[in-house]
């Protein structure tokens, strides 16, 4: 069970790999041109220093490849009390969607309070500092962040759902992925045709003090949301090829 869950965490590694790929190329070489026009802020430098782009792969990977697979080992333990990480019987379709929604929403609640925690002053330029080094996103700085911030903010809200639920081990798996896809997406910095809009995120880069989840349920209980923005405008997901920046333009001072 140790290397299933190892096994499934260097998968993760391996998965935000292949998500970046595609954003990687495009903020290293402004190609293909056509990208460039969903961009969410007009002034993002294109192309991407390429010191800057070490500089944040060196520390993502040592967060994807050493961080997560020793805080796999630590909390092992408590997935085998569980019952977490069963590789016995697939469970049913009715069980694995409700562990997924379950897992999903723990996610969101543990994500947007240890967030908005490592905004408090006396945490936010020990930890959360370097995460905001640069106002303009890009998608291989999803997990650009100190050690700490990788296990309270990002780890622990993501195996809190399988843990609570006993999740069968292909369901954290699906968790797992299904999370790495959207942090990629709300860091890449480009709002896409048919992906979820990353409007709400970028606005937190750029502001720092709006925007602490993701889905926005929490945001918006407790008035931490973008209703009123261009952004917030624009925060909806995309059905054509018409970027939102052309469907509400930046109006001109």
């Amino acid at each position: 069970a140790v290397v299933s869950t190892q096994s499934g965490h260097y998968g993760r590694g391996g998965c935000y790999l292949v998500y970046n790929l595609p954003f990687v190329y495009c903020d290293l070489t402004g190609k293909p041109g056509w990208l460039l026009k969903y961009k969410i802020q007009d002034d993002k430098v294109i192309p991407m220093n390429p010191k800057d782009f070490v500089k944040v792969l060196k520390i993502t990977l040592r967060n994807i490849f050493i961080v997560g697979p020793f805080f796999n080992l630590c909390a092992y333990p408590i997935f085998m009390r569980s019952g977490a990480l069963n590789k016995q019987n697939l469970p049913s379709f009715e069980k694995a969607v409700f562990d997924i929604v379950v897992s999903n929403f723990c996610f969101e609640t543990f994500f947007y309070y240890s967030h908005r925690l490592m905004h408090h002053p006396r945490l936010y330029k020990r930890f959360h500092k370097l995460h905001h080094e640069w106002t303009q996103p890009s998608s291989v700085e999803s997990v650009y962040c100190c050690p700490t911030e990788m296990v309270v903010s990002n780890l622990i809200p993501l195996v809190i759902g399988p843990i609570l639920m006993g999740s069968h081990i292909t369901v954290f798996w699906v968790t797992m992925v299904n999370t790495l896809l959207m942090t990629t997406i709300q860091h890449c910095g480009y709002h896409l045709p048919f992906f979820e809009s990353p409007e709400g995120h970028d606005y937190h880069h750029k502001y720092f003090n709006r925007v602490y989840g993701i889905w926005g349920i929490l945001d918006s209980l407790h008035g931490t949301g973008i209703k009123g923005t261009l952004n917030g405008k624009r925060h909806y997901r995309l059905f054509s090829t018409t970027p939102v920046s052309v469907t509400y333009p930046k109006k001109v001072k």
